[in-house]
């Protein structure tokens, strides 16, 4: 897996850089297994994100899915767990960028 990151807290955050150094970082985003991350709306998001970290240019070094979420939610019929399920992207600038 790319990514142990668990996202706390009492509400998800869309597109968000997890990790930056001098050279790259990591940026993920939620999406829903059925559709495929691809279908999500946020990669556009989290791509632009990646482009103005590096605006020389970036290379995509893993595009994977990161650990997301879980809450137990109580409710009148009872606890339900919520998943949230994130997609990771490690990218590299191209020399020039992110500098």
């Amino acid at each position: 897996m790319l990514l142990c990151i668990l996202v706390t807290g009492g509400c998800a955050e869309s597109v968000t850089l997890v990790h930056e150094t001098p050279a790259g970082g990591i940026v993920t985003y939620p999406f829903v297994p059925g559709r495929g991350h691809l279908a999500s709306p946020h990669r556009k998001e989290a791509l632009k994100l990646v482009s103005q970290r590096c605006p020389s240019g970036y290379t995509i070094i893993r595009d994977e899915e990161a650990k997301g979420s879980r809450q137990v939610v109580d409710s009148i019929a009872g606890q339900e767990i919520i998943t949230e399920y994130r997609w990771g992207i490690q990218f590299k600038c191209d020399r020039g960028s992110g500098e």
